[in-house]
């Protein structure tokens, strides 16, 4: 018989899960009085930001033990343009957009808002770009909800009375004036890309734009800006606002090639498809149709371009025909020089009344 070997219980017991590796968002959440807070952190990828809620969250630890860490580490999904999303009991939401790279984030500390503050109110960060980027971003969010309702009233007022006034249109001239103005003079690069996006989604939502503004917001969006991710379908009308139709095509072009989230290299493809279909151009409808569909299938505008029928696409516009080249007659001798009219006299002038006197 073997004898019976005694094995220390730390040999046999389970192991500790490993320790989440690769990019991540590292930092603290905290309340009025600087203590760390129950929260759950989220990420929520910038095309997708009409979501209610991020898909995987993280808990804020509260130590409970010495050995413990305060904090949350969040991984990163992969390098893009998200919404830090933090939800903490008794405070409003707060997100703050944020460019994340493969080096991720680290001793971030965030401060929401409570629900019935007391006393004077902390910022909701030390660091003046998030705190400008998340009232930049709270601010274009509380439009967006203002223009889709304006847009229901008007349809809902319809349907009850057509022949009734439409409710009025929103007035965005404050609106433009202060996006323009961060434009023009925030320093920091995120900021003013912020700012940019946002101006010209507000010429989406029928608010005069100008167009010189609205150049200046296309140059600081290049194709490959990340921040094209916050509404790419603006860009279209962007280039008409600036005086720069010309330029759409091939804008649109490099957005498809160049641009580092798929969702908007898809629309950039999207809407060439939408450009061959109304055109009746089959060749390049079908080509584009295949890239979109095996390249980005899981998008959004995968899904929208299903409603094209190729079987319902207008014919191309008829070709007119070439003019055929007509001989060169042989030059006709000239014609005799005609006799000079004769000379008509002049008419006499007319006699002037002498000036009388008052």
């Amino acid at each position: 018989m073997l004898p019976l070997m005694l094995v220390p219980a730390a040999l046999i017991a389970p192991a500790k899960p490993p320790v989440v590796q690769g990019p991540a968002v590292e930092g603290q959440i905290l309340n009025q009085a600087g203590k760390p807070l129950a929260a759950a952190i989220g990420l929520i990828p910038m095309f997708q930001r009409d979501e209610p809620f991020p898909a995987k969250t993280v808990e804020n630890t509260i130590p409970k033990s010495k050995k413990q860490k305060p904090g949350f580490r969040l991984p990163i999904p992969a390098p893009g343009l998200y919404l830090l999303d933090v939800r903490a009991k008794g405070c409003h939401p707060l997100q703050v957009p944020f460019l994340l790279t493969e080096e991720g984030v680290k001793d971030l500390e965030f401060t929401p808002i409570p629900d019935k503050p007391q006393g004077e109110v902390k910022p909701i960060s030390s660091d003046a770009k998030l705190v400008k980027l998340e009232a930049q971003y709270a601010a274009q969010k509380e439009r967006e909800i203002n223009y889709r309702k304006s847009i229901k009233a008007r349809f809902d007022q319809k349907a009850k009375d057509p022949a009734a006034e439409p409710p009025p249109a929103v007035d965005w001239s404050k609106d433009v004036e202060t996006v323009a103005a961060d434009l023009k003079n925030e320093t920091e690069e995120d900021v003013q890309s912020l700012a940019a996006i946002s101006y010209l989604e507000l010429g989406m939502m029928m608010a005069p734009l100008d167009a010189e503004t609205a150049g200046m917001a296309l140059d600081k969006l290049p194709a490959n800006s990340p921040w094209w991710a916050f509404n790419p379908r603006v860009a279209g009308g962007a280039f008409n606002t600036s005086s720069r139709s010309a330029d759409w095509s091939s804008f649109r072009e490099s957005l498809a090639t160049d641009n580092p989230d798929p969702e908007v290299r898809a629309y950039a493809l999207f809407s060439q498809i939408s450009s061959a279909f109304n055109k009746g151009d089959k060749e390049k409808f079908t080509a584009l149709m295949n890239t979109l569909n095996s390249e980005y299938k899981g998008t959004k505008f995968a899904k929208s371009a299903k409603t094209f029928d190729i079987a319902k696409m207008p014919a191309p516009p008829a070709v007119p025909a070439p003019i055929p080249e007509m001989a060169s007659p042989t030059t006709p001798e000239p014609a005799p020089a005609p006799a000079p009219p004769a000379e008509t006299p002049a008419p006499a002038p007319a006699e002037t009344p002498a000036a009388t006197n008052p």
